[in-house]
């Protein structure tokens, strides 16, 4: 099993609905901890390559990436998903409908460095 780290943030501040940047660095984003408290809404993911330009992240069907969240539970992201995201932001609601979080929500992000490589002989 990879050894993996805990980072703190994104966090969302108090009166807004979107979080600041956070930089993963060379790390795998493989899940996230939700903040103790939250206001309902989805969580939708916002990613950067280079720290400058930042798109809402999407799967190969079309659909944005967003997220329930279950107060203080933890969830697990496929590293695969988080591939082009050195620098991440969070947004609460989605981008047509974003939903202000009235008081600041930490959450911790847990990345690895690296990978469990599936060898050839291994089954798919």
């Amino acid at each position: 099993m990879p050894q993996l780290t805990i980072l703190s943030g994104p966090v969302i501040t108090a009166g807004t609905f979107m979080s600041g940047v956070m930089d993963a660095g060379t790390d795998y984003i493989v899940g996230v901890v939700m903040p103790d408290l939250w206001t309902p809404a989805v969580v939708s993911v916002v990613v950067s390559p280079d720290g400058a330009n930042f798109y809402d992240l999407h799967e190969i069907s079309g659909a944005p990436v967003s997220f329930n969240v279950t107060p203080g539970a933890i969830v697990n992201i496929n590293p695969n998903r988080m591939m082009l995201a050195r620098y991440l932001q969070f947004r609460s609601g989605t981008k047509a409908l974003p939903v202000v979080q009235p008081v600041t929500r930490n959450f911790r992000a847990i990345s690895t460095m690296r990978l469990a490589l599936m060898h050839a002989t291994d089954d798919l």
